[in-house]
């Protein structure tokens, strides 16, 4: 027993001094490592470096390309070429020259185009029919009788989208080059300004404006040349077309079944005043007739009133003529 327990201890002995010795090496060789770090460090001082800024200055006159052979591409010289790209089907790609419609065609589309303001349309056109009228006079006459606080359509602009359909034409057209010679024109009177600072001060009441140089200037421009327009034979050959009673006559009888709402709301609207829409509403709505399809008084006004037979002004009122068409139908 003894023999094996020095055996045990004598074998412990030596890994113990195997393990030491390793650990030893590998002690001296990481003291070794960490002195040549050391020793591998940089022994310049930050006074062996250049400044920063002017190590990494950068030249703003620098080319790169300065010692280089290169050719602009604006100076090169490129050989001429005349080849262009064949277009398909070229003779079906021209541009026809415009076409000029007819003044026929051309006051139809109008009237089409602002159908609201169809018969104020034609009216401008009337006026001219008679002889040759000035733009106010032809405003005063349309105004009259077709009276439109919020229209967009001006009467003298309905004059100028005539002129141009050719309904009516003007007959001196050399007028619209001459301008008002500012010699002519009296002179404005001179400014009066109060010096507000100062000790003298102007009463409001002394200031009088003598009116009769604005009314001078009213008569210069009164006299100078206006322009006067005349109806064309297209735009009475319209005015014939869409104005009378033939046109009316065939919208009342063109529904014979309601020949006896026709002739009721006539008799209402017949009167000095016209009609207003709720009596109109009583007298038509309720009637058998309007059953089916199902009308109303509506229905019947908006027809007459786009043929020209009724038109409203408060109340509903015929026109001329509405009432000669009227007559001729229910005589």
């Amino acid at each position: 027993m003894n023999e094996e327990e020095n055996q045990f201890t004598s074998e412990d002995q030596c890994a113990n001094e195997d393990q030491r010795t390793g650990e030893d090496q590998f002690a001296t060789e990481d003291q070794r490592t960490g002195e040549n770090e050391f020793a591998s460090e940089d022994p310049l001082t930050d006074d062996d470096y250049a400044d920063d800024e002017d190590l990494f200055q950068l030249d703003d006159d620098f080319d790169p390309l300065e010692d280089a052979d290169v050719v602009e591409e604006d100076n090169k010289e490129e050989p001429p070429n005349d080849y262009q790209m064949p277009i398909p089907d070229a003779d079906k790609s021209v541009i026809p020259e415009p076409v000029e419609l007819p003044a026929s065609e051309r006051i139809e589309n109008l009237l089409k185009g602002i159908a609201g303001q169809k018969y104020r349309i034609l009216a401008v056109v009337q006026a001219c029919q008679s002889g040759e009228k000035t733009a106010s006079e032809i405003e005063a006459s349309v105004d009259a009788e077709y009276p439109q606080g919020g229209s967009v359509y001006e009467t003298s602009r309905l004059i100028e989208l005539l002129e141009k359909a050719g309904a009516i034409e003007c007959t001196n057209p050399e007028v619209r080059d001459v301008e008002v010679d500012e010699n002519e024109m009296p002179e404005e009177q001179e400014e009066v300004e109060a010096d507000i600072e100062g000790e003298e001060q102007i009463d409001v009441e002394d200031l009088s404006i003598d009116s009769s140089v604005f009314e001078e200037q009213a008569e210069v421009i009164e006299q100078a040349p206006k322009e006067r327009f005349i109806a064309t034979a297209a735009g009475i050959e319209a005015v014939d077309k869409n104005i009378g009673t033939d046109p009316i006559v065939q919208v009342i009888t063109e529904e014979e079944q309601y020949l006896p709402i026709y002739e009721r709301i006539y008799n209402l609207m017949n009167v000095d005043g016209g009609c207003a829409v709720a009596d109109l509403n009583k007298a038509v709505d309720s009637d058998p007739l309007l059953k089916e399809p199902r009308r109303f008084c509506t229905y019947f006004l908006g027809r007459l009133e786009r043929c020209n037979a009724a038109r409203w002004q408060g109340t509903w009122q015929l026109t001329d003529d509405g009432a000669k068409a009227f007559k001729q139908v229910f005589a």
